[in-house]
């Protein structure tokens, strides 16, 4: 290993110890299944609004985001624009939603929708197309620490090697995510999301008023860089709005971000989190966006935009800054999987396995049957 491979892997492998480390100093055993599942419903709204973050932008927001603003322009500002959108619904539910999870013990997405329609096909049918709409992401975030690893080792691993290093990492730090469950990973998505989001944001600011001149080369990009897709190019006049769209509603059925609302331990607590989740997230991804425009103009960006974050870090600041660059990017990707590898695991617990074995100890109090009544909807749309 190289003097500057020691700095790359060596800033992963002293923050992986210290969340491991982190882990272990709060941790606590949970004697029911929900507060394993929900984290014992009480967290307040920095760790909400710091683990909402981090189910919705993965690591892979670094990359395929990223890229495609380098390459394309101003259409990757769609993301914001449904960021802002989204987000909010979080906000608008967190009553209802709250109230109904306390009373009725639901522990996640698919739980409040067999309540709601008095269905155990409706709660399972809904646990598996969250788990399967999940699955792409994970993909998306394995193939992420992939690219980390690739880029930690300056190149010099092979894309499988890297893979491979990249998903046996995360299957590491899974042993402490089935360990621990919610109460683990919204303690850990604090700590990961200021490291991936605020401290991308520093590097962002860093990058366009040192390297950058105030970001002064945005000016130069070409026209196309400031267009649309329209009705005469090959995506068509309704792709942004279509891209747009799909992401609002992503952001009202999202399984990981729906779960968030259960973890808090009072309305109060998820609706400063949602409004604390805007300002983290928008002021992150405006930052990240303007960068990668910025990078267009550099050729070597323009070459490769999907690696673009880290080819500007190594020219801007060497290995150093390259290392802390892949930092946030692994951040971010270990709190993404680790979230989706937690809400997955619980949906098809309770809300699979649970409906078919409920003789199961876990599972009696997983049971609907157990903990609500059908007959409480009638006539009746909010539990005071």
């Amino acid at each position: 290993m190289t003097g500057d491979m020691f700095i790359t892997f060596g800033i992963l492998a002293v923050f992986f110890a210290i969340i491991v480390a982190i882990l272990y100093a709060t941790f606590r055993q949970d004697k029911t299944f929900t507060g394993y599942a929900v984290g014992g419903r009480s967290f307040k709204a920095i760790y909400i609004a710091m683990s909402y973050t981090n189910s919705w932008w993965p690591g892979t927001t670094f990359i395929a985001y990223f890229g495609l603003t380098a390459a394309f322009g101003v259409i990757g500002w769609y993301a914001l624009l449904y960021t802002l959108l989204g987000v909010p619904a979080m906000y608008l539910m967190a009553r209802r939603a709250w109230k109904w999870g306390q009373k009725f013990d639901l522990r996640t997405q698919p739980d409040m929708l067999g309540l709601r329609f008095d269905s155990k096909h409706v709660k399972v049918v809904a646990s598996l197309i969250g788990v399967i709409s999940l699955f792409p992401w994970i993909v998306l975030g394995l193939q992420a620490m992939g690219t980390i690893f690739r880029w930690a080792s300056l190149n010099e691993l092979s894309i499988t090697t890297a893979l491979i290093i990249g998903i046996a990492t995360i299957a590491i730090r899974q042993i402490w995510t089935v360990q621990m469950g919610m109460r683990g990973l919204v303690i850990t998505d604090l700590v990961q999301g200021f490291v991936a989001y605020v401290g991308a944001g520093i590097i962002c600011i860093g990058l366009l008023v040192f390297f950058f001149n105030g970001a002064s080369e945005i000016g130069s990009l070409s026209g196309e860089f400031y267009e649309l897709p329209g009705y005469g190019s090959a995506l068509g006049g309704w792709y942004f709005a279509a891209i747009t769209f799909t992401g609002i509603i992503g952001a009202l059925c999202w399984p990981t971000s729906y779960q968030r609302i259960y973890t808090a331990r009072d309305v109060r607590s998820v609706k400063r989190g949602t409004l604390l989740t805007l300002p983290i997230a928008g002021i992150f991804y405006v930052l990240l966006t303007l960068v990668a425009m910025a990078a267009a103009t550099m050729p070597a960006v323009a070459d490769d935009p999907q690696n673009g974050w880290f080819i500007l870090l190594q020219e801007a600041g060497g290995t150093v800054l390259l290392g802390l660059g892949i930092l946030v990017v692994f951040a971010a990707s270990m709190g993404w999987i680790d979230g989706c590898v937690q809400v997955c695991g619980t949906q098809i617990a309770n809300d699979v396995v649970a409906q078919y074995r409920p003789s199961a100890t876990w599972a009696r109090s997983a049971s609907p049957r157990s903990r609500w009544s059908p007959s409480w909807w009638r006539g009746r749309s909010s539990p005071g």
